[in-house]
């Protein structure tokens, strides 16, 4: 449109404009919203008619001015639309709501979709009061359903809307049913899986898991034969807790030597055991005990024996033999004789065999006179049983046992100086004696199998030395001494020695003595002289690990 106002189209304008707006000012009513002309009775088609003509002229009178009578057209034909919306929607809700009727029944009985003429007002005014108050009624000034269904009370036929019900109730029955189906499937997957399992259970019980060690003695019943109770001279068949097994005129049981009959002081309490046979060739005697310690792969048994001979006719230098069993099957053997020495000597005996198939199997351990020429007695006592872990143990070898459970082997063990499995040859002084009287005796030392002790942890120093110590001092009363003093004397090899005292501190010297020569001098200014009461051990050896013969000399002050 222009932008400009041009005053004639505009009174033009205004004129149209103001029949039309008149038209709806004089007649607020929408049922008296036609000219004066047009008779009341003449249906609302005619009055839009009327309507139509009076905006067409307004329209053809525009100049395409933007004026106030374009707003006052615009109000009044969105009222028209208002009045026309409401006198139109009851018709046409009841009309719907026909329709619907008609199509849920199962049949149509006329045709709705024929031309429909609006019906009086009066009819509008009937269906909308209708409508407020809850339903379709039947009769009252015409039938509000176009599609001549009587009203609304055809309306409960419908009731087929239960029926869908049933339909779908069969529908979820089905599906659960093969939801279960899947189900069992992954059951049998996890059966297999536990079937193996077990399978490696029963392995370590076979034995290949081996029973744990608990390291210490092994209790012996009546170990040093004094269960009887024999006087001075006496003897009887038969030990209390021991097994005998006899053949051929021989026998055993226990015996309290008279006095020179054997060296007391190598007996342990009164009584000691006997095993006696005839030397025909086939008597042979033994006795044994099982005691409650059983088999484990990862232990080592060892059993020591006070054993020797006496000083009287029948008795001399005579075999025997120390087994240690686990179940029916030998795990360590020992033979020896008895020397004619008319005194007892510590033997040990030691487990040699590592087998998971003997786990859980009774240790016994036996002595036995075996048959020879000669026959006579062998005479036993304190009878001593330990086990330990095989894990970090040394070689079994043969040796006695020293007084605290240790081994004093034969001959040199190649390894670390240790001091927990072995003992060396034992003294035992106070330290008074050793003031009186100097500790002198040869040694021998160095050669094969000999250890360089650097290459110990935990072990101070240089040189070659043995496993086993080379002696064991059980000393007494050295509070009182002001000095200690080991060395070596008149060698010309390089001679090393090592130390630990009962607190378990170790000392080390190569050449602290004149020449070649070690010593280690210990005075109560720099020491604790109560740490070398108790077992004091002793290694000597040599520099470059070649065999070397010296004098040892051990001493004190006060």
């Amino acid at each position: 449109m222009q932008g400009g106002v041009q005053e004639g189209a505009g009174a033009t304008e205004s004129a149209a404009l103001g029949r039309i707006f008149g038209t709806f000012a004089a007649h607020p009513d929408p049922d008296e919203l036609r000219p004066a002309s047009v008779a009341s009775a003449q249906p609302v088609g005619h009055q839009m008619a009327w309507l139509d003509r009076h905006i067409r002229d307004f329209v053809r009178h525009e100049l395409g001015v933007a004026t106030v009578d374009w707003v006052v057209l615009c109000a009044a034909a969105t009222s028209c639309a208002v009045a026309a919306y409401n006198i139109i929607n009851p018709g046409m809700h009841g009309y719907t709501g026909d329709v619907q009727d008609e199509l849920e029944q199962p049949y149509f009985e006329a045709s709705w979709t024929e031309n429909m003429q609006i019906p009086p007002e009066e009819i509008w005014q009937e269906v909308a009061s209708n409508q407020q108050g809850g339903g379709y009624t039947s009769g009252g000034g015409g039938d509000p359903d176009p599609g001549g269904n009587g009203g609304g009370t055809p309306q409960p036929d419908p009731t087929p809307d239960p029926q869908p019900d049933p339909t779908p109730d069969p529908t979820p029955d089905p599906t659960p049913d093969p939801t279960p189906d899947p189900t069992p499937d992954p059951d049998p997957t996890p059966d297999p899986t536990p079937d193996p399992t077990p399978d490696p259970t029963p392995d370590p019980g076979g034995g290949a898991s081996n029973p744990p060690v608990n390291p210490g003695p092994i209790a012996v019943t009546n170990h040093s034969f004094e269960a009887t109770g024999h006087a001075n001279g006496n003897w009887s068949p038969g030990i209390p807790g021991w097994d005998i097994d006899a053949h051929a005129n021989a026998d055993a049981g226990d015996y309290d030597p008279s006095q020179g009959s054997i060296d007391h002081t190598t007996m342990t309490g009164s009584d000691l055991a006997y095993l006696y046979h005839n030397g025909n060739g086939q008597s042979t005697v033994a006795i044994s005990q099982t005691v409650d310690t059983t088999y484990s792969a990862d232990g080592i048994y060892e059993f020591s024996v006070d054993i020797g001979d006496g000083n009287y006719g029948g008795s001399g230098d005579e075999p025997y033999v120390l087994n240690i069993y686990a179940g029916a099957t030998l795990i360590g053997t020992y033979s020896g004789s008895t020397g004619n020495i008319n005194a007892l000597r510590t033997v040990t005996v030691t487990s040699d065999v590592s087998d998971p198939s003997l786990n859980g199997q009774p240790i016994t351990f036996e002595i036995v006179s075996p048959a020879s020429g000669n026959g006579g007695d062998i005479l036993v006592d304190n009878v001593q049983g330990t086990v330990r872990s095989a894990s970090g143990s040394t070689p079994a070898v043969p040796g006695v046992t020293d007084s605290h459970g240790r081994l004093i082997p034969d001959e040199p063990v190649a390894g670390c100086p240790n001091n927990t499995d072995f003992g060396g040859t034992e003294y035992w002084r106070t330290g008074d004696q050793l003031d009186d009287r100097d500790l002198l005796f040869d040694v021998d030392v160095g050669g094969d199998g000999f250890t360089q002790v650097s290459s110990c942890p935990g072990i101070p120093g240089w040189g070659y030395f043995s496993a086993n110590p080379t002696f064991t001092l059980n000393l007494s009363g050295m509070n009182d001494m002001e000095e200690l003093e080991i060395e070596t004397n008149g060698t010309s090899c390089d001679t090393v020695l090592l130390i630990r005292d009962s607190a378990g501190n170790w000392y080390f010297d190569d050449d602290g003595g004149p020449n070649l020569e070690s010593e280690i001098k210990f005075e109560e200014d720099d020491f604790n002289m109560a740490q070398f009461n108790g077992v004091v051990d002793v290694w000597v050896g040599t520099y470059g690990g070649n065999q070397c013969s010296f004098e040892m000399e051990i001493d004190t002050e006060d």
